[in-house]
């Protein structure tokens, strides 16, 4: 059995404002900081093989907190990096219809590179519990995937489980 916990990386000051992120690189604010200190102190302790995280400054940062806590080294993969909003990286929050106008990615390429990366945690780590930080749309995508279409609210440093038997992934908790 292989287990992946997925933690969305702590706030910025553009989640703050509403602000589509995507692969613009904007960097953890003081509460994100928190968060990521409070998580890595909750999961201290529990036995986690392995830490990765989305290549974007946000998510390595609270990775890199999180390993100090799990004496773990961060491992970077370009993988739970989070959709590219293309244009729309920087605006407000807009409808999805108008969103989808201006991706870079489509929903299905996001879940294949989600879905990829699970095929080779489950080959590299299986019968271990691996910890990843990545973003929210990206999370929602795999949630969205596994659960049949809900659609949760991912909040900073909320930890999604998933685990897998026989090679088939399900969602096992869900903490926002």
């Amino acid at each position: 059995m292989t287990q992946v916990w997925i933690v969305r990386h702590g706030q910025t000051d553009w989640n703050l404002q509403g602000k589509l992120q995507g692969w613009t690189d904007i960097p953890l604010n003081a509460n994100g900081v928190r968060e990521a200190h409070a998580l890595g102190f909750t999961l201290q302790g529990i036995p986690i093989h392995s830490l990765y995280s989305s290549d974007l400054v946000r998510a390595y940062a609270t990775a890199t907190i999180l390993g100090t806590y799990l004496n773990l080294p961060v491992l970077v993969d370009t993988r739970l990096r989070e959709v590219s909003f293309g244009a729309a990286e920087g605006t407000l929050h807009i409808d999805e219809q108008l969103l989808s106008l201006h991706c870079l990615e489509t929903d299905a390429e996001v879940l294949q590179r989600a879905l990829d990366f699970l095929a080779f945690i489950h080959s590299q780590h299986a019968e271990n519990r691996v910890l990843c930080v990545s973003h929210g749309r990206w999370i929602r995508t795999l949630v969205k995937f596994f659960s049949k279409n809900e659609h949760p609210v991912i909040s900073n440093t909320s930890v999604t489980s998933l685990i897998s038997e026989n090679e088939t992934w399900r969602i096992t908790n869900f903490l926002s």
